[in-house]
């Protein structure tokens, strides 16, 4: 995927297009940018705390990427047979490249 520096929607043909990463207690998704666009914690039921899913501009992300969009590409897969999320970034002559993965841990009460 190409993405511009004024791209933001995690949208392809006007359909939201994210990647799922949870825990049982949590879940969070994953927009083709590799942002965290939506996440309630400490529980599912509980207000989310990333919200750009609802509101672009008020409702808030996580991210880890390039600073200027015009030179990179981002690229996603699940690892195989897990649910942790891989967004690979890599520059347009692919001299750079970085990826980010995202999971949930689950943890023992």
């Amino acid at each position: 995927m190409k993405a511009g520096a004024s791209i933001h929607r995690a949208s392809v043909g006007g359909q939201l297009d994210y990647g799922l990463i949870g825990n049982c207690q949590i879940s969070a998704l994953i927009d083709r940018l590799g942002r965290i666009s939506w996440c309630c914690m400490p529980r599912l039921d509980s207000s989310s705390i990333f919200g750009a899913l609802l509101d672009e501009s008020r409702g808030g992300f996580f991210s880890v990427e390039p600073e200027d969009w015009s030179d990179w590409s981002a690229q996603q897969e699940y690892l195989t047979n897990t649910n942790i999320l891989r967004t690979v970034f890599e520059s347009s002559d692919q001299s750079h490249a970085f990826e980010v993965v995202d999971f949930c841990p689950r943890y023992l009460r």
